[in-house]
């Protein structure tokens, strides 16, 4: 549980320590998604649009956390050309900075737009320029599907 945390601060404050991400960051995204949640503002929360009475924003967002963290590794992943599948889980733990999606919607731009820097570095790094195209579509198409 330790390493976790410990994959979780590489992604947020050591980009450069994302690629020697453990087997226990997959637990990374249930764990914000969990605290989204929880969350007063996610729950109580009058800035994200209501959509008549059913707030349908707050599904789609949680379905997106998950999509964004687990499809999205696993499309990277999957066109990438390296034999070592080890990076998948660098890809999870790339996904720690919309934890700072709680604190609102701008919060929510800025930790998307960090989430995509980090995936983009973990691509650079292993030099899988295919994954990078495909991911970074998927991502963009995700991020359109949310807003």
């Amino acid at each position: 549980m330790n390493n976790m945390f410990l994959d979780f601060y590489n992604a947020l404050f050591h980009p450069n320590k994302i690629l020697e991400s453990s087997k226990n960051s997959f637990f990374i995204p249930i764990l914000i998604s969990i605290l989204f949640i929880l969350s007063p503002v996610f729950l109580y929360n009058p800035v994200y649009p209501l959509i008549e009475h059913f707030n349908t924003f707050k599904i789609r967002l949680l379905f997106f956390i998950l999509f964004f963290s687990y499809l999205s590794a696993g499309i990277r992943l999957l066109f990438c050309g390296n034999d070592n599948k080890t990076f998948y889980y660098s890809y999870l733990s790339s996904v720690s900075p919309l934890i700072f999606g709680i604190l609102g919607k701008r919060c929510l731009y800025l930790a998307l737009i960090w989430s995509l820097i980090l995936k983009t570095f973990v691509d650079f790094k292993t030099k899988s320029y295919f994954s990078l195209i495909v991911g970074l579509v998927f991502d963009v198409f995700l991020i359109y599907w949310l807003f």
